[in-house]
């Protein structure tokens, strides 16, 4: 158990016990003054200011305790949601010590095949050598062979003059002859068993000469054994290398990991901090709303228009950050006229604010942000709208919300948005009842299927139309008349829905 927590079970057991002695003094102290509060009978009134020391000296003793260590006060406020880190925490560190083992093993089972690898390299290297002794004595044995033959082929010669001599004393003594044939005999046979031993000796001398070019092949393989370990031994090397680096980057990751989780602790209490000082800033705005709601009238309706504002194609930044400065001081200005008022701190009585999103917070200053990249080198004609976000009572600020919308050209000028038919003969109330009949289902119907962009809140959605004269030139044609509503200029989505009425 930690430090902090041991000691503050100690003091808590020893407050205690001190507050038990202490109540039971003051109880004493109490009954014997007899004081009475409240109409309470004195003992009543020991009693309850017992239990009422009980309750606040601890409660005390809890704040200083908190007011004087910031780790008491952290364990106290967050204590669970701390253990879960800590877990978590321990959690990630067991599994990357579960990789470190691992690796570990690998490492150990690398060096295994890098102790088994250089074992086998000294054999290679014992049996080279001794192959090398064997070449050596081949080679002795050869360079013997080659002087031995030489030896024989010297007797052979020395054997061959004799016989030469030995024939001319044939010839020269006939008396001699069967001596001599003998000795010829005799030597015949040596030179014969000369020769027999010269073809072993020259036999012995291609049998070596075979064995040492086997030899000489043993030699060879052996050392391309020898370079082929030592490759694999330098790959295993540097697949050590590469494992340990890659357990050092491991490690350092985690110390980065970790290093940003404790980062990301630091920011989510702040965050939190401020997300508490912003529900308390709208908890008070919320009871002044309520009240607000009670006894001040409704200004603005929830999705209400304050203000739109035309721009054209292809701004650049700055004229696009001029253009959402003029649609916020008309709403402004609008929701002035209406009896908005500014929060404290603030001198406008209207406009954005910090939204709440799913994936945080959006500051007013990020939202403006994009509402001009959204504006600027559009290729097309826009319109800018701030519509009322809340329901907003007189004396309230207004907060806004800006959407941007395409505003082609609908109608051009003089043609013809909607036709019918007026019966002239009727009364004046009837026509102009059938004209703005006319005018509702017809025209605006028809501006609406158009994507004509209307204002909801404002009594000139679709412009002015000057109903009672109509009604009275078509009273005057006293017929059945055609009415058609033409455009009286280019009309683009977001413009006031100016007409003209042509009867026939």
């Amino acid at each position: 158990m930690d430090v902090l927590s041991v000691g503050f079970v100690v003091l808590v057991v020893l407050l205690g016990g001190v507050i038990a002695f202490l109540a039971a003094r003051l109880g004493r102290r109490l009954g014997k003054k007899r004081l009475s509060l409240f109409g309470l009978r004195p003992r009543h009134t020991a009693e309850l200011m017992t239990v009422g020391a009980g309750v606040l000296i601890p409660l005390v003793t809890v704040l200083i305790v908190m007011a004087a260590s910031r780790d008491a006060r952290e364990w106290l406020i967050r204590g669970r949601l701390l253990a879960q880190d800590t877990q978590r925490l321990q959690s990630q560190v067991a599994n990357l010590e579960a990789e470190r083992a691992s690796l570990g093993t690998e490492i150990r089972g690398k060096a295994e095949q890098v102790a088994d690898l250089n074992r086998r390299l000294g054999r290679l290297q014992v049996r080279l050598r001794e192959l090398d002794a064997r070449a050596e004595r081949y080679r002795a044995q050869s360079a013997e062979a080659s002087r031995k033959a030489a030896r024989l082929q010297a007797r052979v010669a020395a054997l061959s003059k004799d016989l030469a001599t030995k024939l001319a004393e044939l010839q020269s003594a006939q008396e001699k002859v069967e001596r001599t044939r003998r000795e010829y005999a005799t030597l015949e046979r040596e030179f014969q068993a000369i020769n027999r031993e010269r073809e072993d000796a020259y036999r012995e001398n291609l049998r070596l000469d075979q064995e040492n070019a086997a030899l000489s092949r043993d030699v060879a393989q052996a050392k391309r054994e020898v370079e082929q370990l030592a490759a694999d031994r330098q790959r295993l090397e540097s697949d050590l290398a590469t494992v340990r680096n890659a357990y050092e980057q491991t490690l350092r990751n985690f110390e980065a990991d970790l290093e940003r989780i404790k980062l990301q602790r630091d920011q989510r209490q702040a965050e939190l901090k401020a997300a508490e000082e912003q529900l308390a800033m709208r908890t008070e705005q919320l009871r002044q709303s309520i009240g607000r709601t009670r006894t001040e009238p409704m200004i603005f309706a929830i999705g209400e228009e304050l203000a739109r504002y035309p721009v054209e194609a292809r701004l650049t930044r700055e004229t696009a950050d001029a253009a959402l400065r003029s649609l916020l001081r008309i709403a402004r200005t609008r929701a002035s006229e209406r009896g908005a008022q500014p929060l404290p701190g603030m001198n406008q009585p209207a406009g954005l604010f910090d939204a709440s999103t799913p994936s945080g917070i959006v500051t007013v200053a990020q939202q403006e942000s994009e509402i001009v990249r959204s504006l600027t080198g559009r290729p097309e004609n826009l319109v800018l709208i701030a519509t009322a976000s809340f329901n907003a009572f007189r004396g309230e600020y207004v907060p806004l919300t800006v959407r941007i919308y395409r505003n082609p050209i609908v109608f051009r000028d003089g043609e013809t948005i909607a036709e019918g038919r007026i019966d002239g003969t009727r009364a004046d109330d009837q026509v102009a009842k059938d004209v703005a009949e006319f005018v509702r289902q017809s025209v605006v119907d028809r501006a609406v299927r158009e994507r004509m962009i209307p204002a909801r809140g404002r009594e000139d959605a679709f412009g002015r139309v000057e109903i009672l004269e109509t009604v009275q030139r078509i009273r005057d044609a006293n017929r059945l008349v055609r009415l058609r509503a033409v455009a009286d200029g280019d009309i683009r989505a977001a413009d006031p829905l100016k007409i003209r009425f042509v009867i026939r």
